[in-house]
């Protein structure tokens, strides 16, 4: 599958490039942020909004503080089965 963000130079100097995600350019997203949005885009972007929901809350993240109507501790992303 192709990425559905792409890269060009930029020649400024603030930074190396710009990224582009459908149409919308973002000047100052790191290489790493990249990675991140293009696993998303590779996991997740077939899905309708209801399957998305769906896979949302079988994950440990949603299931242990739905109920509070907590906040989801930034922490519980780095264990998502999804991703």
């Amino acid at each position: 599958m192709k990425s559905p963000i792409t890269g060009k130079e930029m020649k400024h100097g603030y930074e190396p490039a710009v990224w582009t995600f459908r149409g919308t350019e973002y000047p100052y997203i790191r290489e790493s942020e990249l990675a991140v949005l293009n696993r998303v885009c590779e996991k997740l972007g077939k899905l309708s909004s209801g399957d998305i929901s769906k896979l949302s809350h079988q994950e440990d993240a949603w299931i242990n503080f739905h109920e509070g109507h907590h906040p989801i501790n930034f922490d519980t992303a780095f264990s998502l089965c999804a991703l």
